[in-house]
């Protein structure tokens, strides 16, 4: 998780002017974001690693977060697909 200090979250908050329709969209709205970091702080191996970096641990942060949270709750609802974790010493669920 990215934490950042209270006060400097007003002005990192990304000024968009609609909310994304699609994956299209969405990924469209991150390549802009990405292109503008990379025209303000210069192209280099290490802002390239910057944005690279941020996009893999926000995403591995939404699996975290919100995705595996989400699994859980289908699973609870629905039954699981893993028999096979029964198998184990002591089973997660």
């Amino acid at each position: 998780m990215p934490y950042i200090r209270e006060e400097r979250k007003p002005g990192l908050y990304p000024r968009i002017a609609e909310v994304a329709q699609n994956e299209g969209e969405l990924n469209y709205q991150m390549t802009v974001l990405l292109d503008r970091y990379m025209c303000e702080h210069g192209l280099s191996y290490s802002r390239m690693g910057d944005c690279t970096a941020a996009c893999e641990n926000a995403a591995a942060e939404f699996r975290r977060r919100v995705m595996s949270i989400y699994e859980d709750l289908k699973i609870s609802e629905n039954g699981d697909v893993y028999s096979c974790l029964a198998l184990m010493p002591d089973p997660p669920f």
